[in-house]
């Protein structure tokens, strides 16, 4: 009886010792010890541990809070706060502290309705109210904000940090001068509150006055030296006036003291500075909390040091510790993509997003690897994704822009790359997409205002020198087209912009044998660049030889089996020769690669018209029409077919109307137009369309036709003989001949007649 006793004593003992209260207690202790001595990453483990234990546990989860707290990591701590909150329902300090963390996270609904919780129990509440205040701000209802915040000072007039909260919504309503009163008044009542001082240098800093912002900061940091917000404030503020040397004071502060360990390494990252940030990184490695964070930073100094090999091997490192972590993979594919390793990089950062589908960042990278590879739908789809995870991520936007102008679509690509300036203000590639596709679209004002202000801030940037050449020659100043060249040239001689601008301006000039001489110069420095091989073909159709542009464009392809404007630029060099099938051929591999290519759709309905195939050409047609952007060629020959074949009239008006409208001075795009009116029976519109062709190309036989039947049968004789006379006067073997002179006897006149 005794042994069995015993036996059931410590199997209580263990029971009990294992039971989920009694190992969250003892975290709780242990982890209590930790942060009483400032040991924060220590406690950590603990607190974690203690929520594992009792998931339910506020007094855990409010503990694991506070130390996210202490080592700034914001999120975490957030996330927290609202689940401590939501488990001790009666701590009403911690409901109102829950609804700031959802405030700074702008849940403005989820902070009002903690505020509002709050108030319904303890009215008077003043932090209570100040939330709500805020909150409301936050929702636009600015009335409601004021009002509460105001019943909040009345409540408590001698509370600082409620006059802070005014002034924010005071910013809000742009009422500056009522913000700064309310932020000064907040000092006054409490001169060692530093959220007031950091208020006051924000609200300064927002309207341009970056000395009295400075001057607050530093008042913050008197009294509070290791505050991690005033710190972080004023490095940033030095590195945007251009004082990067004195940032670094503040930066090692935050790094120091612990509250953002890394700033110094990054601002050593930020500033270029490898040297001194591999040091102060391979310390950071010794703490087993953030290892993995510094490893990351590690790699990258390597590369910014040029260490290619430490940098690999800094990252191979990571990723044998875990091999799906999705940083890590990212990283490894950042690296391997400016090795030029284009598919290997590919193969990590499609890994990551599979870890990872969740990662802006990622889908970004994942994007921009596509798009270098050629698989612009793909790429298209993961800007897209990034967009979705991060709406106001400008690169991504400024990506999808430049896609839309490689594709035709310059409307669009203008708007998209105008949402990613208004995200990202100062995002150049962003800018210079703009610039081109404005230059695209012919809006040559806008432009050249654009590309002042780009080349005051960035004057050694050869793209927009290319640019500012490209506005030149519209208004034909070849001249200083070839200067603004020749300056992008000496900031970046291997710019292929540039280079194809200079062959264009010989070939254009009839120059031949220098546009050859010069593309052949930069094709033996760099034989392998098909880029240069896509010149050297344009340089030889403009020289009319265009077998020596067949070699050069199956160069270009056989160099780079994902450069599209190869394939369609070899699709038309086939079709000028004939060669219908290979025309075909390479106009399909660029469709296959980028569905959405108005030109090579265009192309293929085209080559498929020739060929007599309508039905092929129609089904191209459509397709080059319902990408949207604009498809004024394709309009114009879908119209033309339905015109000949007597169906879909309405429809085909529309188009015509839609090509006519994008091409004004398109003599067959007016004929178009008129034929198509003319087979509706709307005979004075056919007339009048026929008339614009025919001014617009008055030695078309065909088009003077087709207005004297318009004129005929619009009750105009004498219009529609002078108009036939002159068809036959221009081309006698006019294949209407026949009925043009039978539409004549009609009139009474004799056929041949001069004007």
């Amino acid at each position: 009886m005794a042994a069995i006793a015993i036996a059931c004593h410590f199997a209580a003992i263990l029971a009990c010792s294992s039971s989920p209260e009694t190992r969250r207690q003892r975290y709780l202790e242990s982890g209590n010890q930790y942060f009483n001595k400032g040991q924060y990453r220590e406690a950590l483990i603990e607190f974690r541990n203690a929520v594992q234990a009792d998931g339910r546990s506020g007094e855990a989860r409010l503990r694991l809070a506070q130390t996210y707290e202490r080592i700034g990591d914001r999120s975490n701590a957030s996330a927290e706060h609202v689940r401590a909150a939501d488990l001790l329902p009666d701590d009403l300090a911690l409901q109102v502290k829950a609804g700031n963390y959802l405030l700074s996270a702008r849940r403005f609904d989820d902070a009002k309705a903690r505020a509002e919780a709050v108030l319904a129990r303890e009215p008077q509440n003043v932090p209570a109210k100040v939330l709500l205040g805020n909150a409301s701000a936050g929702l636009n209802n600015l009335d409601q904000a004021v009002a509460e915040i105001e019943e909040a000072i009345r409540l408590d007039p001698k509370r600082g940090a409620t006059y802070a909260s005014l002034g924010a919504i005071e910013m809000t309503r742009g009422r500056n001068d009522a913000a700064e009163a309310a932020f000064k008044q907040a000092l006054t009542l409490d001169p060692k509150f530093v959220p007031g001082y950091l208020a006051l240098a924000n609200h300064y800093w927002s309207t341009g006055r970056t000395t009295d912002a400075e001057r607050e900061l530093k008042h913050a940091l008197a009294i509070d030296p290791a505050n991690a917000l005033a710190n972080r404030a004023l490095a940033l503020l030095y590195l945007a006036t251009n004082r990067a040397s004195e940032a670094e004071a503040p930066a090692k502060s935050l790094a120091t003291t612990g509250a953002s360990p890394f700033a110094l390494a990054d601002f050593y990252l930020l500033q270029r500075r490898p040297a001194d940030a591999i040091p102060e990184l391979e310390r950071l490695r010794g703490n087993a909390a953030i290892a993995q964070d510094a490893g990351r930073r590690l790699a990258q100094a390597y590369a910014y040091k040029g260490d290619r090999a430490g940098a690999h091997a800094t990252v191979d490192a990571l990723l044998k510790e875990d091999a799906k972590d999705a940083k890590n993979l990212l990283l490894k594919g950042q690296l391997l993509a400016d090795d030029g390793k284009g598919d290997e990089a590919l193969a990590r950062f499609q890994s990551a997003a599979e870890s990872d589908p969740n990662s802006a960042e990622i889908k970004y990278a994942l994007g921009r690897a596509l798009a270098q590879r050629g698989d612009l739908e793909g790429a298209r789809r993961a800007f897209n994704d990034t967009l979705r995870l991060n709406p106001r991520a400008g690169s991504a936007q400024a990506e999808l822009a430049r896609l839309d102008l490689l594709g035709g679509h310059v409307n669009s690509a203008v708007q998209l790359a105008k949402d990613a300036l208004s995200n990202e203000p100062g995002n150049v590639d962003a800018q210079i997409t703009l610039l081109r596709g404005l230059v695209a679209s012919r809006d040559f004002a806008a432009a050249d205002r654009l590309l002042g202000v780009l080349l005051e801030s960035h004057p050694k940037l050869a793209p927009l020198h290319v640019q500012r050449a490209l506005l030149l020659v519209a208004r034909k100043r070849s001249a200083e087209a070839r200067d603004a060249l020749e300056e992008a040239l000496r900031y970046d001689a291997a710019s292929v912009e540039a280079i194809n601008g200079m062959v264009s301006l010989d070939s254009t000039a009839g120059n031949h044998a220098a546009a050859r001489a010069r593309i052949a110069a930069e094709i033996e420095k760099r034989p392998k660049l098909a880029e240069l091989w896509v010149v050297s073909a344009r340089s030889e159709i403009a020289a009319r030889d265009l077998p020596a542009a067949e070699r050069a464009l199956r160069r270009a392809t056989e160099l780079d089996s994902t450069l599209l404007p190869a394939y369609a630029l070899l699709g038309q060099v086939y079709a000028a020769q004939g060669k219908l099938a290979e025309a075909r051929q390479q106009l399909e591999t660029v469709v296959a690669r980028q569905p959405k290519s108005v030109a090579a759709l265009t192309m293929l309905g085209m080559i498929a018209q020739g060929s007599n195939d309508l039905t092929s050409a129609r089904s191209y047609f459509e397709r080059a029409i319902d990408v949207g952007g604009g498809a004024p060629v394709a309009s114009n020959n879908l119209a033309w077919i339905y015109a000949e074949r007597d169906e879909n009239l309405e429809r085909a008006l529309v188009l015509a109307q839609s090509a006519a409208k994008a091409l004004p001075k398109s003599a067959e795009v007016k004929d178009t137009l008129g034929w198509v009116q003319y087979k509706r029976k709307a005979f004075a519109e056919a007339a009048a369309a026929f008339e614009s062709a025919v001014a617009l190309a008055p030695e078309n036989a065909t088009y003077f036709y087709h207005l004297g039947l318009a004129a005929k049968d619009a009750g105009n004789a004498a219009r529609a003989r002078q108009a036939l006379e002159r068809a036959l006067a221009l081309n006698p073997a006019l294949p209407s001949a026949a009925d043009a002179k039978r539409v004549l006897g009609s009139l009474g006149t004799t056929a041949g007649s001069s004007r």
